[in-house]
């Protein structure tokens, strides 16, 4: 996965990738007899093969049986995976293999994974464990977007990078402004030129600085901006008809600091965190408010519920789909022991259900489990398939909460004006109040 994504991609990896963790966290083994093979970016593939084929020659030493036998199918079965690669990709390569218990404790499964990182993952580990190790993982999932900051008094400027915890300062460097006032000499009037022109070319510095430190690839690299400093140097960075026009936009806050260099950056940071969260979740905010202006008009192009918004998923009727990421709802593939007619069902909750159990209706009809699946996992890997958009969004901001709390947490913006009625047959659905829809 070496293309560049972009916001809604990423949560959609994110997502997969945290369902991912969770359920091999989950699983257990009797021995040592799974592997966990973390592989940097572009290693050659014939090196990390040699590797284990070494582990399965040391393998052979273990003296359980039943040991010795899984953790060699195990490290055989990382070696058959790797095979399609020459070498890591770009991002880097994950294998998971091994043979755990079922969840029931009858029986035992056989697992083989192999994830391409979404983002750069450079480590070169192997585990040899009870358990897979996904711990290396969860960095994936610790991803905030970059923020530019631009520290500029009359003493020099400082530019820099905030992802999260870290903090990268790009470039910096120093300046001799004149003081306002003279000191004999050159007469007045010579003396402003001369101070408005060293201004002036300090701030056309700054702003060719910003382009190089900001733009990378003809585009920006940043999120956002914040311009800090003391006096009227931020304020006229901010209108300067230098300051490059594709990172004019990006400016989300403009303040006050007392101190410049990288001391003004730490104040910076701190007076900036409202403004930051807000560009952080400014993708679901955006589509959130585009959603609740459309029920504010009545457009009727918009529809919500798990009930309405899957019938219009089934019908192809949406154009894109939002969906909150900790939606709990099953999809169940159910078949009538009466009339052997097949039907989707969708459950809240996530527990009590399981392939081959039955479920009752109200009339007295039962339907046969034949497929249970986790409604925000099928949605994300099928959503092609239902010809749509599909906007994977947190319930982390206001928006993102309020659509979680009074719309379902699922809904979409529909292709033309539509009846919902007119897509169901009224017998095969039920209230949303209720556990069958």
């Amino acid at each position: 996965m070496d293309q560049k994504l972009n916001d809604a991609e990423i949560a959609l990896e994110q997502f997969r990738l945290k369902k991912l963790i969770k359920t091999l966290s989950q699983e257990r083994t009797a021995g040592t007899s799974v592997v966990s093979v973390y592989i940097p970016p572009k290693r050659i593939i014939s090196d990390i093969t040699n590797r284990l084929n070494t582990q399965y020659a040391e393998a052979a030493s273990i003296k359980d049986k039943g040991n010795r036998i899984s953790v060699q199918e195990a490290i055989q079965a990382a070696i058959l995976r790797l095979r399609p690669y020459n070498k890591a990709p770009n991002n880097g390569l994950v294998v998971f293999c091994g043979i755990v218990q079922q969840a029931d404790g009858k029986g035992e499964k056989k697992i083989s994974v192999v994830i391409e990182p979404y983002r750069p993952l450079d480590l070169s580990l192997y585990f040899c464990d009870p358990q897979f190790h996904v711990e290396e993982l969860r960095a994936l999932l610790n991803i905030d977007p970059p923020f530019g900051f631009i520290i500029m008094d009359g003493n020099g400027s400082l530019f820099a990078t905030i992802q999260g915890n870290s903090k990268q300062i790009i470039k910096s460097f120093d300046v001799d402004l004149p003081k306002k006032h003279n000191k004999g000499g050159q007469s007045s009037v010579r003396f402003a030129r001369l101070r408005m022109e060293k201004r002036h070319n300090y701030l056309r510095k700054v702003c060719e600085t910003a382009t190089t430190c900001f733009i990378a690839e003809d585009r920006p690299n940043v999120k956002g901006l914040v311009l800090a400093g003391s006096a009227d140097f931020k304020n006229d960075l901010a209108g300067s008809q230098f300051f490059d026009k594709r990172l004019q936009p990006l400016i989300i806050s403009v303040v006050d600091i007392n101190y410049g260099g990288e001391q003004g950056l730490n104040q910076a940071v701190q007076l900036s965190q409202e403004s930051l969260l807000e560009v952080k979740y400014i993708r679901e905010k955006n589509l959130v408010g585009q959603f609740f202006e459309n029920i504010d008009k009545d457009t009727g192009l918009v529809v919500y519920g798990v009930q309405d918004t899957m019938r219009a998923v089934e019908s192809q009727t949406i154009k894109t789909l939002v969906c909150v990421d900790t939606l709990q709802y099953l999809r169940l593939e159910c078949q009538s022991k009466q009339t052997e007619q097949k039907a989707i069902k969708y459950i809240k909750g996530n527990e009590g259900y399981e392939a081959g159990s039955l479920i009752e209706e109200k009339n007295g009809e039962q339907f046969v489990i034949l497929v249970k699946e986790d409604l925000v996992e099928h949605l994300s890997e099928k959503f092609k398939d239902y010809g749509l958009d599909f906007q994977l969004i947190t319930d982390h901001s206001v928006e993102g909460n309020q659509f979680m709390k009074g719309f379902s947490g699922l809904g979409g913006f529909l292709r033309f004006k539509m009846d919902m009625d007119y897509l169901v047959q009224q017998e095969d659905w039920k209230d949303e109040d209720e556990d069958f829809i």
